[in-house]
């Protein structure tokens, strides 16, 4: 981070569309309030639905190009949504999120990364890459499941008997 605070705040885009929103309120007024640009970025990869047909074969996964075009829809949904006064920029990952951001990240571009504390928590090695990056991470717990957890884990403990 400069002295000044935040110049370019990425905001990594995964799980349900509902759970973009409360990511994306925080990000926009980070940027807002630190007049930074904002980059969202998408990743591609079929995440856990593809880790599940290995296990349920049933399960379809969807091809390579279609899932490119839903991240892209995604994307542009989502910059629809991003006051005009905000410097905005987009971004389609690869499949593997963790190997597109050490690369993103390696530029040294960016001050601030948010994205959803599940995808961050699920992932040891984007921790890993995040912490060698040296980039301030922002975890936003967006879905109900999250914010238990979250919860737990802030509730003071009992005194001992």
């Amino acid at each position: 981070m400069s002295a000044d605070g935040f110049r370019h705040v990425l905001a990594i885009l995964d799980g349900e569309p509902e759970d973009y929103r409360r990511l994306l309120a925080g990000a926009v007024e980070l940027a807002q309030v630190q007049h930074a640009r904002l980059t969202l970025a998408k990743t591609s990869d079929a995440g856990w639905l593809a880790q599940c047909v290995c296990v349920f074969p049933i399960v379809c996964v969807a091809p390579r190009a279609e899932l490119e075009e839903h991240a892209r829809d995604v994307l542009a949904r989502s910059a629809e949504l991003i006051p005009q006064s905000i410097s905005l920029a987009t971004l389609l990952l690869g499949e593997d999120a963790c190997l597109s951001l050490r690369r993103l990240l390696s530029g040294g571009e960016y001050d601030l990364v948010v994205m959803r504390e599940a995808f961050l928590r699920r992932r040891g090695r984007l921790r890993r890459v995040l912490r060698r990056a040296g980039v301030s991470t922002l975890a936003v717990a967006v879905g109900p499941r999250e914010r238990v957890a979250a919860s737990e884990r802030l509730r003071p403990l009992a005194p001992a008997p």
